[in-house]
């Protein structure tokens, strides 16, 4: 199987949300060996960033860590991660086209097809167990005997001193660590450090070995793709993954500390499921323009025009455009010299926005 045929299976699955533990999920599953019960499943309640961080740390502290992520931005694969690495094309083809026979067999049977979100499961547990992952992550809560759930507690934020905020690095103290140092950019990823720290203390009192240079380490080193990320310096241009109105409003907070004062332009794009109306009532004070696009390889995808009549009910400064590349270049025509660009709604246009810039 080619990757191309891998993807396009993949997005031909059926994407209804079944509970989880369904006798579909069991018997494929079952089929594949039951790899699911030869791991060691971490589930953590908390974003993909304070996940980011604890898997980092944990790599950092020579843990082989398997990370099952909820969703991706640049494409699929990310969802399957070894040591922070995405599944490569040929083990994701090679267990897809495993899986896909197992499918067909089950639906010969007269059992229910597999959904995507069961199908992806099989995908993780099934490359986990090839690559004798030590412990895996979960972000999704899935029905495991030996699933470990920690929770991601923060209102430990009242222990955060000598905050230092940047758009390269980011440090404060916290509890008895001083000058602890993040590279990801936005005002809500201290809060996300702290709760990583809070989950790390409680997996390193269950017997793993994660010494403090490990701790420092893995915190410096995180990423987190699309999460106020900096992909152009001249102007300054930032792409975000928020599309809800939770995460938007974390946008804007992160605006009002890196670029208060400084003349914004919006490249937004939404799906339909979106709270559109709400979001687009927030952001639009924050921007003396919108351009509004149609993200790419998304069937719920809003469309630009659609979009920018919405925006112009409160916002008179507002322009549709064809595509992501037409977007760039009109952010670039309408850029002063100390102007700020920032990409933020539907995931799926973040990764093309990224090739886009690379070439420019």
């Amino acid at each position: 199987m080619k990757y191309t045929e891998a993807i396009e299976y993949m997005e031909s699955l059926p994407v209804c949300n079944e509970v989880p533990g369904s006798e579909s999920m069991k018997q494929l599953w079952k089929r594949m060996g039951n790899p699911q019960d030869k791991l060691s499943c971490v589930y953590i309640e908390g974003n993909r960033e304070v996940n980011a961080f604890v898997a980092t740390v944990l790599k950092c502290a020579g843990y082989k860590i398997g990370r099952y992520a909820a969703d991706f931005i640049y494409e699929c694969r990310e969802k399957y991660q070894v040591r922070n690495k995405p599944i490569t094309k040929k083990a994701f083809c090679d267990i897809v086209e495993q899986i896909r026979g197992i499918c067909e067999s089950l639906v010969e049977e007269g059992y229910r097809h597999p959904t995507r979100f069961e199908v992806e499961n099989g995908i993780a547990f099934a490359y986990f167990e090839q690559q004798n992952c030590q412990v895996i992550l979960l972000e999704t809560m899935l029905d495991l005997e030996q699933m470990w759930k920690i929770s991601g507690v923060s209102v430990h934020m009242n222990a955060v001193k000598k905050i230092k905020h940047g758009l390269d690095k980011q440090k404060f103290d916290y509890k008895g660590w001083n000058n602890l140092e993040i590279s990801l950019a936005g005002v809500g990823q201290i809060e996300n450090a702290v709760r990583a720290l809070e989950i790390l203390c409680q997996i390193r009192e269950n017997g793993f070995l994660i010494s403090e240079a490990a701790l420092r380490k893995g915190l410096k080193e995180t990423v987190c793709p699309g999460c106020f990320s900096v992909i152009g310096k001249k102007p300054y241009f930032v792409v975000d993954s928020a599309e809800s109105e939770e995460a938007v409003f974390e946008l804007l907070q992160s605006i009002e500390c890196y670029f208060r004062n400084r003349r914004i332009i919006y490249i937004l794009g939404m799906c339909r499921e979106c709270e559109v109306e709400r979001i687009i009532d927030m952001a639009h004070g924050y921007a003396d323009w919108i351009i509004a696009v149609t993200p790419p390889a998304n069937p719920s995808a809003m469309g630009s025009y659609e979009l920018a009549t919405e925006i112009a009910k409160v916002h008179p400064s507002v322009t549709a455009v064809d595509s992501l590349e037409e977007a760039v270049e009109v952010a670039y025509l309408l850029k002063g010299k100390e102007d700020v660009i920032i990409a933020f709604g539907c995931r799926s246009m973040l990764g093309k926005l990224v090739e886009i810039m690379h070439q420019k």
